[in-house]
Order: C-alpha cells, then sequence, then structure tokens
C-alpha cells in the first residue's frame, strides 16, 4: 500500500500528529509506504520527531497560497506525484480542499478520505462555503467521523442525512501504570495551548487557586505550546499561581511516560486524555470551546468515542468539583478508578482503528471520471472568500 497523509502544521505537537504518527507505525509494519505533505515549510523537532523511522516527509510552502493568483502556479512548490495512492487521508477541511484541488489538477491521484475529528470543522475554517463547493460532489464514504458529536454537528452545516457514514474512534496506543499508592496531589495537562478551543488552560486557573485552599501541596503541570503561550502566561501571574501552576512548555511523544508517571489526575480532551487513562490515571475530560471550567466526566464515564466534544444530552459539571471528589479519595476508591480509566481506555486501541481504515483503504475504488471544473472557477470563488474575509477583518463587517 502506498499511502498519504495531509497535515496542516509542522510546528506544534498535538492530536493530530500522534494520531497520523500511529497509522503510520501501524501501515509501516504492514509494509506500507507512508508519506506525510505539511502544508508549510516550518516544523520543530518535536513533531518529526514523532513520526517513526520510514516515513518520507514533504514540505509545501505555504505561501504559495496567499498570492493572489492561488490555485494556479503551484506545481513548482509540488512532489511529481508520479505514482497514485491507495488512500489520501486528510483531518481538517482545508486539508481535504487542497488536496482536492491537487487530485483536478496537479496530479495527485488516490481515493481521498477525510477524517473529522473536530466537531467545528466546517465552522472554525474561515473559508468553509467555498470549500464545501468540493466537498459536496463527493461519495459519502469519502467522509469518516471520529463520534457521533462530531457526524451530528458536521451533518448540521453540510445539510445532509450522513448517518450511514462511517464512525472510527480515536486510535490511541495503551499506556499501564500501577500505583501501589496514591500519589503525591499533582495534575497534568498535555496538549496544544489554544485559548480559543482548548478553554480549560484558562477556566481551571481560578478552580485550582480555590482547591490549593483546602489540598495545599496540590501542583499542576501543564505540557505544551501553542498560539495562546503568552495569554496564559499572564493569567497566572494574574491569578497569583506562579508558585503552583506551572506552564512546561512542549514535550516529545516520547516524554509523555515520564510526565505522567506520577500523575495523580489528568485535565484535558482528545488522545492526551485517552493515553492519560490508558495509564490508569483519573482523567476529566474538559469540554471543547466551554466558555466555564465544565466536564461531562470521568473519561470512562462519557459514552465512547467522546474525547471533549459537545454532547446536549449530558449533564455538565464543575471541574473542580469532580476534582475535589478525587482528591478526598483513599487508596481503595482511587484504585478502583484507576482500573475502571485504563480499562475503558482499551477500547481506543489503534489496532481497531487501523483494521477500519485498512478496510476503507481496500475498498471500492474511486471513480476516475470527475467533474473538473475550471481552474478559474476555483481562483474566483477563493479570491472572493479572501476578499470577504479582510473586510471582515479589517472594518468588522458582516458580523
Amino acid at each position: 500500500m502506498n499511502i498519504l497523509f495531509f497535515q496542516d502544521d509542522a510546528e506544534v505537537l498535538g492530536g493530530t500528529k500522534t494520531l497520523i504518527a500511529r497509522m503510520a507505525k501501524k501501515l509501516l509494519t504492514d509494509g506500507a509506504s507512508v508519506t506525510v505533505l505539511f502544508k508549510t515549510n516550518k516544523a520543530s523537532a518535536a513533531v518529526l520527531n514523532c513520526f517513526p523511522e520510514g516515513c518520507s516527509f514533504f514540505f509545501f510552502d505555504n505561501s504559495a497560497r496567499h498570492l493572489w493568483k492561488f490555485p494556479f502556479g503551484l506545481k513548482k512548490h509540488l512532489p511529481e506525484f508520479e505514482k497514485p495512492y491507495d488512500a489520501i487521508f486528510t483531518l481538517s477541511l482545508d486539508a481535504y480542499y487542497f488536496s482536492e484541488i491537487l487530485k483536478l489538477y496537479y496530479n495527485l491521484k488516490g481515493k481521498n478520505f477525510f477524517y473529522v475529528v473536530n466537531p467545528l470543522a466546517l465552522q472554525s475554517d474561515s473559508g468553509y462555503k467555498v470549500k464545501l463547493l468540493l466537498l459536496r460532489k463527493k461519495p459519502p464514504e469519502s467522509l469518516i467521523f471520529m463520534n457521533e458529536e462530531c457526524r451530528t454537528s458536521f451533518s448540521k452545516v453540510f445539510q445532509s442525512d450522513l448517518n450511514e457514514t462511517q464512525i472510527i474512534p480515536l486510535p490511541v496506543e495503551p499506556r499501564r501504570r500501577i500505583m501501589e499508592k496514591i500519589p503525591r496531589k499533582r495534575i497534568v495537562s498535555i496538549g496544544r495551548i489554544d485559548k480559543h478551543m482548548k478553554t480549560y488552560n484558562f477556566t481551571m486557573i481560578k478552580e485550582i487557586k480555590k482547591l490549593r485552599e483546602k489540598f495545599p501541596s496540590l501542583t499542576w503541570d501543564i505540557y505544551g505550546n501553542g498560539s495562546s503561550d503568552c495569554d496564559l502566561k499572564q493569567r497566572i501571574i494574574d491569578y497569583k499561581c506562579e508558585d503552583f501552576i506551572s506552564l512546561k512548555g512542549p514535550i516529545s511523544y516520547d516524554e509523555m511516560e515520564t510526565v505522567l508517571l506520577d500523575a495523580y489526575a489528568f485535565i484535558g480532551m482528545g488522545t492526551a486524555a485517552v493515553e492519560a487513562a490508558s495509564s490508569g490515571i483519573p482523567t476529566i475530560v474538559s469540554i471543547a470551546y466551554a466558555s466555564a471550567p465544565v466536564s461531562y466526566g470521568l473519561l470512562h464515564e462519557l459514552p465512547f468515542g467522546n474525547v471533549g466534544e459537545e454532547n446536549g444530552s449530558l449533564k455538565e459539571r464543575n471541574m473542580g468539583d469532580i476534582l475535589h471528589d478525587l482528591l478526598i479519595l483513599n487508596y481503595q476508591a482511587y484504585n478502583r478508578i484507576q482500573n475502571k480509566s485504563a480499562s475503558f481506555a482499551k477500547r481506543y486501541s489503534v489496532d481497531g482503528a487501523y483494521a477500519s481504515f485498512k478496510t476503507l483503504v481496500c475498498g471500492k475504488q474511486e471513480s476516475s471520471v470527475q467533474n473538473k471544473p475550471q481552474l478559474i472557477y476555483h481562483w474566483i470563488e477563493y479570491l472572493q472568500a479572501r476578499i470577504a474575509l479582510r473586510l471582515r477583518k479589517q472594518f468588522n463587517l458582516f458580523g
């Protein structure tokens, strides 16, 4: 098999990169060839080192996307695409759109799949109305969803019944940790620092400060980096929490096990939350984009597949209250939650997800007959979208 992954950036280590890295490892072990096309020419060692040996990389100079003539004139920025791919996997709407442009006009060949891991995959893309023009022409089986929440949210904007599309839960490599006694009251979070989506890093500061009054040894170590690092550092200072809340910076994927070794509890979402739970760490799953410190509970209390997505049928709880209830446990009660966490997280094993992805790859081939509109059509649509976005930013137009 010859597999191509599209990835938006290569600077900040996050859930989508580690997801691709896990799948790449399984594919390479299976004898496949794996290429990752990054839509950027900037990369960090932390991101590249998370991928297994044997992966091929290509870095696209994304500045070409911002030129007025896009999508014309991309050939000099692209590889030759001499051989067809058995499957092309993308994890964002923009990556899917870009891959379809390359298929239509720049000789990229292969079945294209959009694995939707963000319930706001469409709404969070400023140019989604233009990009949907291509997506709507593709068969529903080209869409894969991480969970029901992603599929429901996507369907509302896509305005189509997608109940027959496949759901493949987040693939994670389970870890295991056995604690013979309750660890010290050290809370850990790992993930991209993003004040818009991963709001828990900001909203939990006040809760941790309040809990310190009852649990004076309580500390919180936050690992990761992103667009909101400076904002988070300032928030910690503003609340005078520097002595017990620490922003530790990014870590490599291989360092995760060491960082989690003596953690009492984990706060976060996505792949990091599942991996922490698989280590037997009680894991509070925060809700993406929430403006308050809320959660639906510990990972093993949530519907399988939900790793932080909004779900109107579940009851919200204050994360400070959940953490308080964990901190007062004796060893027997704490150990029961450890075992429940580890057992539940095993269901996210990468082996099951890999088997589902492999079935898709080996399935029906994509039709070679495509409605191929003129490239000028995409240029006009994309230019209109960029003008509207620029006006909105500069003059606060269109709401």
